[in-house]
């Protein structure tokens, strides 16, 4: 039988075998697993930026090569009286020493439903900037050194369309085209081509079931319309007596003779496979590149071989070749040479109405006294005695076969397999006098007079007048909008639009999701080599009140925003994957995060050939969500320094035994997260993180936090912007300038001086309204020493047993009873 063991013996025993140092180990744990000792960079102490405003949310962040930040949110100021001016766009900067005091960049003071700011910056040091103004979405820019003030920024320019945009996010990439996504209600089904019809009374548009005069033709400035074409992107351009107008479906822009154009009377338009505009004029013939700057326009003449200045129509041969047709004979131009045919060469007559080119290189001239064809060698005569409803020729309008039809002043005519048929008033026309033809995608002839619009289907005619809801009886163009470029009501899809020439110009709207659920919270990276990666999130559309989330979805294009890759949807098995975000790490491999909804675990996936595979989806440990119901409309954000590390901000917290909720970093080297680092904690919750690096290697945050007394309540509530910074261990870089540009005309004619003011520092933290609970690196060292005071008291313990002077004291207190 074993003899009793004394505690001294026992404690000896202990020592010996190790167990001390797992006990150690132990207090340790449970030292610190209350509150994480995170082992990365440090952050700066977070300021708080909006001290001079009112309720402050939404910012965004960009940083430029050196190292300079610029924070743009949304929120308030006081008026004298105590009157709050709310939903402004304000602005601060980081000059490397201080913050500058907030000002209102976009309304100046006046208020105004302007919220959701995204900023990015380009090799240029240009800010560009997305916002959303009442129900659309808008870009502006200005450059950096001069941001601050309102009169430097560009007019906004609307990147949506008719829909309730919401969320908006940009990019530039190395050359310095600007990407734009966001999301807008657009219909649950796919819009159908659609007709125009153009006259002396303004434009219609046709949907296929009613008529709806276009509301954008305020920009038109009245006048009648001669032309409507349709160019590869589907932007629409409108020739008119007073110039000409483009519209890519969310915007109007004029061009008059103050941007170079020949003459105000544009009567055709065409466009060459460079993508140049060929207006057709009064006085000469003028093409417009917006990409060559300094000659985006030039105009020709007679003097340059044109056989006449009056150009009545346009036609281009194999996307080089093009043919003028003018009252004074028809040109022909493949971008070198002149050629001029006249009456001596065949042509039937010297005015030349119409033109019209067949897949197999065959051109047709409409004429005041007949019809020609030229194959480029022969020319063929066509007149009423040949079978033409009449010989003077107003449209022309080639079939999906090759057939022919003929607008003239006695009816139209129908050409094909050598064969003439005419139809006039009898069949179905308005009016013999045409005066418009166009052929729809459905192969449907649409035929334009001065008393309406006819439809043929191949057996039945159908009349449009003023009384079907048509603007004007006066018909003088018809043109089918073949691209569904122009968004429309009810639902929330995710857009593209890109510009290459800082914001002048952008290409038509892209529907990138093309989703029933509803899509929202769009986020864009640019790789290294200029790839376009874009994720967001989809069900729970907010702005139609329907659906539940679903899971997040992920895009990308390869050439500049050409052309798409389908979405990949994440989805899980615990459910819906939500608040994505997406860094772009070294060799392009891309990084992203995201946790359940209904879950408080944050996990990542990776991709290494452009987004087509994904790995299995993997949980990133040491730090927790917050709470879902808290607020799910939260989002995280990613940004890569030089070294190809992917830096994320997120939401939550190191344990549930937490209170306040953090501003977390996390850290993506290549291969596994780095341990999570505390940015900022508070009893008022943080939200909506956001994070940019410049330089390579200077990273800064940006979020805001909602009061807890009032976080459903913004109206009421002191909500607060803050930021913070770090250096990353990543080596600094300075990217090369690209070309330099002209970032577009200022808001206002106001004098904007090209010397800036040093930046206002900020007012001391001391009294600033700081939230309860904030904590700051000073607040870590007394925390630390609460969570290790028992690893103190058991290591106090053992020294006293081993130098006896708890023996001594048990000694001492025996001694006196």
């Amino acid at each position: 039988m074993n003899e009793p063991v004394g505690p001294w013996v026992l404690l000896g025993r202990l020592i010996k075998e190790g167990w001390l140092a797992a006990l150690v180990a132990g207090a340790l744990f449970a030292a610190t697993t209350g509150y994480a000792v995170a082992q990365g960079p440090a952050w700066t102490k977070p300021v708080m930026l909006s001290t001079n405003t009112g309720s402050s949310w939404w910012p965004d962040v960009a940083v430029d090569a050196a190292g300079r930040a610029y924070v743009v949110w949304n929120s308030g100021l006081t008026e004298k009286g105590g009157q709050a001016v709310l939903d402004l766009l304000m602005y601060s900067a980081w000059d490397g020493q201080a913050w500058s005091e907030p000002k209102d960049i976009i309304l100046t003071a006046r208020g105004g439903y302007t919220i959701r700011p995204a900023v990015a910056i380009d090799a240029d040091n240009v800010l560009h900037l997305t916002y959303r103004g009442e129900t659309a979405i808008y870009h502006a820019s200005a450059p950096a050194s001069m941001a601050a003030s309102a009169a430097s920024w560009t007019r906004g320019y609307r990147i949506s369309g008719s829909g309730n945009g919401y969320y908006s996010d940009l990019a530039v990439d190395s050359k310095g085209v600007i990407h734009v996504v966001w999301n807008e209600q657009v219909s649950a089904t796919p819009e159908q081509p659609a007709l125009w019809v153009g006259g002396v009374g303004g434009v219609s548009r046709y949907d296929g079931r009613q008529w709806q005069a276009s509301q954008a033709l305020d920009g038109l400035a009245g006048g009648e319309i001669n032309v409507i074409w349709e160019d590869a992107s589907g932007v629409d351009w409108f020739g008119t007596a007073n110039g000409v107008f483009r519209s890519d479906g969310a915007t109007w822009e004029a061009l008059t003779t103050e941007d170079g154009l020949a003459d105000s009377r544009v009567y055709a338009v065409g466009q060459d496979s460079d993508g140049v505009m060929w207006f057709g004029t009064a006085k000469g013939v003028s093409s417009y590149d917006s990409r060559s700057k300094g000659r985006e326009w030039l105009t020709y003449t007679h003097r340059d071989g044109l056989a006449g200045d009056r150009v009545t129509a346009i036609a281009v041969f194999e996307g080089r070749v093009l043919w003028f047709g003018t009252t004074d004979g028809l040109s022909r131009y493949d971008g070198r040479n002149w050629v001029t045919f006249s009456v001596a060469d065949g042509l039937v007559s010297s005015v030349v109405t119409a033109l019209a080119a067949d897949s197999g290189g065959t051109l047709w001239i409409g004429t005041d006294k007949g019809l020609s064809r030229y194959d480029g060698q022969t020319w063929v005569t066509f007149t009423s005695a040949n079978g033409l409803a009449d010989s003077h020729i107003t449209a022309l309008a080639v079939g999906k076969d090759d057939d022919l039809w003929v607008g003239t002043w006695g009816g139209v005519s129908h050409y094909g397999d050598g064969q003439w048929k005419t139809f006039g008033v009898s069949d179905g026309i308005p009016d013999k006098r045409v005066t418009a033809l166009d052929i729809d995608t459905r192969g449907r002839v649409w035929v334009g007079t001065e008393r309406g619009v006819s439809r043929y289907d191949g057996q039945t005619w159908r009349v449009f007048t003023t009384k079907d809801g048509l603007a004007d009886d006066r018909v003088a163009v018809i043109s089918e909008d073949r691209v569904a470029n122009a968004v429309c009501p009810n639902c929330a899809d995710v857009f593209y639009r890109r510009s290459a020439d800082g914001g002048v110009t952008w290409s038509g709207p892209v529907n990138l999701s093309n989703s029933f659920p509803g899509s929202v919270k769009p986020q864009i990276q640019i790789d290294h080599h200029d790839g376009i990666h874009v994720v967001w999130e989809e069900g729970e559309d907010w702005y139609a009140f329907e659906g539940k989330p679903i899971g997040s979805a992920y895009v990308h294009s390869l050439d500049a925003g050409t052309t798409w890759s389908g979405p990949t949807i994440f989805t899980g098995a615990e459910g819906a994957v939500q608040q994505i975000t997406l860094g772009v790490g070294r060799d392009d491999d891309l990084i992203v995060v995201w946790r359940y909804a209904g879950h408080d675990q944050f996990y990542y996936q990776r991709s290494t050939d452009n987004g087509d595979s994904w790995s299995a989806p993997a949980p990133i440990s040491g730090v927790i969500a917050r709470p879902w119901f808290s607020m799910n409309l939260d989002s995280c954000d990613a940004a890569t320094d030089s070294n190809g590390h992917v830096h994320v901000l997120v939401v939550g917290r190191f344990s549930n035994r937490e209170e306040a909720l953090d501003v977390i970093h996390l850290e993506w080297d290549g291969t596994q997260w780095l341990a999570p680092t505390r940015v900022f904690a508070s009893t008022d919750p943080p939200e909506w993180p956001r994070i940019a690096i410049g330089g390579g290697n200077r990273v800064f945050g940006t979020w805001f936090t909602r009061d807890k007394e009032h976080v459903w309540d913004s109206e009421h509530a002191r909500y607060q912007v803050w930021a913070a910074s770090m250096q990353s261990s990543a080596p600094a870089v300075t990217p090369v300038p690209v070309a330099l540009r002209a970032p577009g005309p200022v808001a206002t004619v106001e004098a904007v001086s090209s010397q800036t003011s040093a930046p206002t520092p900020m007012v001391s933290l001391t009294d600033s309204g700081l939230p309860g609970g904030l904590r700051t690196e000073t607040d870590e060292v007394a925390h630390m020493a609460i969570a290790l005071a028992p690893l103190f008291v058991i290591l106090l313990v053992l020294v006293s047993v081993r130098m006896g002077w708890i023996r001594r004291a048990l000694d001492w207190f025996v001694s006196r009873r």
